[in-house]
């Protein structure tokens, strides 16, 4: 039996593949979200608990549990099955739309979520620093964290490139995700590191948008992400 909010699933009929997702989810749906998906896109869900464990403490967040089970679930798992299980499950609208795409489609991405919320910008005003926020999420990520950018749907900026890339490596990051542009793609693709974007383009955020909210509730190609929430690419 898994509980997800009201819903309740006593009984999921399943093929022997299915039921061997459902085997190695055992670790995945014990902690407090999961937002699975694969080199097919993304799935996502929160507030999930399973195997008759209750949603992870603040202790095992980004502790030892936590960086043990995102290796599970990176070395088990992949988007289809996830996707059927999900779908098991009642989640239906939680894949991410098709031009969400990895940069490097051999690498496994998973991790926890960092929000950060962009907003369009037209002008720089004289003495301000537009990526002051952007740094700040940057220099506060811990190992096994995923910064999420929610860019909006215009197309005008590219947020992410080599700098952030060989930064948030360097903190140990499992990787990058925005519905925005990235840039720099052949220096991230040789250094290894996963980020999944709506597209690739030059445009620098400066002039164009500025995140003005971190580790707020966020909607990414038109999926709801928080921070603290599981992402699997």
């Amino acid at each position: 039996m898994f509980a997800a909010g009201e819903q309740r699933v006593d009984q999921v009929e399943a093929d022997e593949a299915r039921a061997a997702c459902y085997h190695h989810c055992h670790v995945a749906l014990s902690i407090d979200g999961l937002i699975p998906g694969g080199r097919d896109g993304f799935v996502k869900r929160r507030g999930l608990t399973g195997c008759g464990a209750g949603p992870a403490s603040s202790a095992e967040i980004g502790g030892t549990r936590d960086m043990t089970d995102l290796a599970v679930i990176k070395e088990k798992l992949f988007c289809a099955l996830l996707s059927d299980v999900m779908d098991a499950l009642g989640t239906w609208n939680q894949a991410m739309p098709p031009r969400i795409r990895p940069l490097d489609d051999s690498l496994v991405m998973v991790g926890r979520a960092r929000t950060a919320l962009f907003a369009d910008q037209y002008s720089v005003k004289e003495g301000e620093n537009p990526y002051e926020l952007e740094i700040q999420l940057i220099d506060s990520l811990m190992p096994g964290e995923i910064p999420v950018f929610s860019c909006g749907a215009t197309g005008r900026i590219a947020p992410w490139g080599e700098l952030l890339s060989t930064a948030a490596k360097a903190r140990g990051a499992a990787g990058a995700l925005m519905d925005g542009l990235t840039r720099d793609v052949r220096a991230t693709r040789a250094m290894g590191f996963a980020v999944f974007a709506g597209g690739i383009g030059p445009l620098d955020s400066k002039g164009r948008g500025k995140i003005i909210a971190l580790d707020v509730p966020v909607e990414v190609a038109g999926v709801k992400v928080s921070s603290g929430d599981l992402v699997f690419g």
